[in-house]
This record gives C-alpha cells, sequence and structure tokens, in this order.
C-alpha cells in the first residue's frame, strides 16, 4: 500500500511542478505543496491565475 501512495504523491508533485513551472508560478514550492496535498494542490494551482 505504501509503495503506492508514494507513487501517487509523486506523480502528483511532478504534475504540480509542470503546471507551476507554465504559470510562471514558483515550481519547486508548488512541488512540495503537491506533495503533501496531492490532488488538491493541483486542483488550486488550475483555478488560480497565471502570472505571465
Amino acid at each position: 500500500m505504501y509503495p503506492a501512495l508514494f507513487l501517487f504523491l509523486a506523480l502528483s508533485m511532478l504534475i504540480c511542478h509542470v503546471i507551476a513551472k507554465k504559470k510562471g508560478r514558483n515550481p519547486v514550492a508548488w512541488g512540495v505543496t503537491g506533495a503533501i496535498l496531492g490532488p488538491v494542490a493541483i486542483l488550486i494551482l488550475l483555478l488560480i491565475p497565471d502570472l505571465k
């Protein structure tokens, strides 16, 4: 069970990193946020406006 959870959170972290980079946000901070909050961070990141 734990390897699946780790993989899920790592994937969430990677998705947040890529989206944040495209939106002009801090990708490292959003990657960490994605690892902590999971899909909630992805949803938040998709809803906030671009900085570019």
